[in-house]
């Protein structure tokens, strides 16, 4: 979006499953909105815990995080909690960064851009990686994405799901400097 409205501000861009979804129309009015299950599912998050390890363990144990990366998921948690100064919260206590109806919103509101009828008019190369194509939600339109951009390659990691770069952070790293350094003209 801030290359369509900026052209020349990214000299590259790598985008795993971006949101970008076939235009079907005008957007529907937030009032007549037939509900969103990614929304609906982040609005009843759970917000704290009683500690970092306990969260860890938490999202280890479930989908989608149960296979993240380790390391990703530290990371993850390294910024998505914050100390949780209510009175009431145990010591050591966290709670999450974003709270869950903040979240929940993003998702509302996630698809609701005008992205897929510009995406012509962005001259910068774009790489647009997707993992398995058989999940619904962004992977099934990022072979669609990028043929629509002039300058679009399309990156495939079919043993990867939508959180491929939490999956395999090393293989994406190296995706990314790949891009990087083609963009630059060096690769």
């Amino acid at each position: 979006l801030a290359e369509e409205r900026r052209p020349g501000t990214f000299s590259g861009i790598w985008a795993y499953e971006p949101v970008i979804f076939p235009s079907i129309g005008p957007p529907t009015p937030p009032d007549r909105d037939p509900g969103n299950h990614l929304a609906d599912g982040a609005a009843r998050r759970r917000a704290t815990f009683a500690s970092r390890q306990a969260a860890f363990d938490n999202y280890a144990s479930k989908p989608p995080m149960d296979v993240f990366d380790p390391r990703a998921l530290d990371g993850y948690l390294e910024r998505g909690l914050v100390d949780d100064p209510a009175p009431d919260a145990p010591a050591g206590g966290v709670r999450l960064a974003c709270e869950p109806a903040v979240e929940a919103q993003v998702y509302r509101m996630g698809g609701r851009h005008a992205a897929w009828s510009h995406l012509g008019e962005v001259g910068a190369p774009v790489t647009v990686v997707v993992g398995d194509t058989s999940i619904p939600g962004p992977a099934m339109f990022a072979a669609q994405v990028a043929d629509r951009l002039p300058a679009g390659r399309l990156e495939s990691h079919a043993d990867l799901g939508h959180f491929g770069p939490m999956q395999a952070p090393d293989r994406m790293a190296a995706s990314v400097l790949a891009a990087v350094l083609d963009a630059a003209g060096r690769g």
